[in-house]
């Protein structure tokens, strides 16, 4: 990830955190002000309005920070991918009538790779619920693309994370689950379709409409 980007998502967890102090702290200003009156009545209203208010607070502020783990993630990953030689890749994609959003699609010699990337703060990726429904996610999203080009697409499901895998280059349920250092071994060196130059440009030009970014 960029240095420019790294150090404004900083800043931002740091205003949120700060945000999240000054309210706090106003909030029991403003509560120990009211509570000189003595009025019990307005020291409740005002108690369950703060609550509420703080509540509201912290749940937008959580969405917003996730939003900005998840999207660090996908910029180390796209990271890597912008040094692999012969490639192409496309980044957020919307295909089909279900409007899946894929993070990824790499298109190479060794086929077509559609890659789901997750953040996360575990220290360990185990075959439990949250994975198999991480790896039901990725294969859902990876059916439109699928269906559109008709050709066996790979799909993949990588962490950016320092999390311990201990799958290898293994499938899970049809699906890579891999750290994000395997990326590039796993895509170089695990053929599924070969693919000439002519046919990867074929599949980039035709899956432009459809990306918001391209490589």
């Amino acid at each position: 990830i960029n240095l420019v980007r790294k150090v404004s998502y900083n800043l931002q967890i740091i205003f949120i955190c700060a945000l999240l102090f000054v309210f706090i702290g106003t909030t029991y200003y403003l509560t120990s002000k009211i509570n000189a009156f003595g009025n019990i009545n307005l020291q409740l209203i005002i108690l369950v309005i703060d609550v509420l208010l703080l509540g509201v607070l912290v749940y937008f502020a959580k969405i917003y920070l996730n939003f900005i783990k998840g999207d660090m993630g996908e910029e180390a990953i796209k990271f890597i991918l912008d040094k692999l030689q012969g490639y192409y890749y496309l980044s957020d994609l919307m295909i089909g009538d279900r409007k899946v959003n894929m993070d990824c699609v790499v298109i190479g010699p060794t086929g077509v790779w559609m890659i789901e990337v997750k953040n996360y703060r575990k220290k360990e990726i185990k075959l439990d619920k949250w994975l198999l429904d991480d790896i039901e996610q990725t294969k859902y999203e990876m059916k439109p693309l699928q269906e559109m080009l008709n050709i066996p697409v790979t799909p993949v499901l990588v962490f950016a994370n320092k999390a311990k895998i201990h799958f290898g280059m293994v499938p899970q349920y049809g699906v890579y689950v891999i750290r994000k250092p395997w990326l590039e071994e796993l895509i170089t060196k695990t053929s599924k379709v070969v693919l000439n130059p002519e046919q990867c440009l074929e599949i980039k030009e035709k899956l432009i409409p459809y990306a918001s970014k391209i490589n």
